[in-house]
């Protein structure tokens, strides 16, 4: 199940509250579910302004106890133009900035 939300409506993780400031972004969260034979974890994703935004939102977050998922990036399996970095705040939750505009 994955829900588009306001960003207003979304909350950062506790860890990574102030990381995020960007209060006029979309956002989406995808909840924790069970699929086929095994278990998906939350997914929230913060959707940047540009890609600069997503390299600051990358040390920020490890610099409060976020493990490195995967760096910031293009992810073309996505779409064109995805650039994105995700961790795993100490809650548990996956954590993305995501920039989809072009470079």
């Amino acid at each position: 199940m994955t829900e588009t939300v306001d960003q207003a409506q979304a909350q950062p993780p506790r860890a990574l509250a102030g990381v995020i400031e960007d209060a006029t972004s979309r956002s989406f969260v995808s909840t924790s579910h069970f699929e086929g034979s095994g278990f998906r974890e939350t997914h929230i994703a913060f959707v940047a302004p540009d890609r600069a935004a997503v390299r600051a939102f990358f040390p920020a977050a490890v610099s409060v106890d976020a493990e490195v998922l995967h760096e910031p990036r293009v992810w073309p399996q996505y779409r064109p133009g995805y650039y994105g970095a995700f961790v795993r705040d100490p809650d548990g939750k996956n954590v993305e900035a995501v920039c989809r505009a072009p470079a």
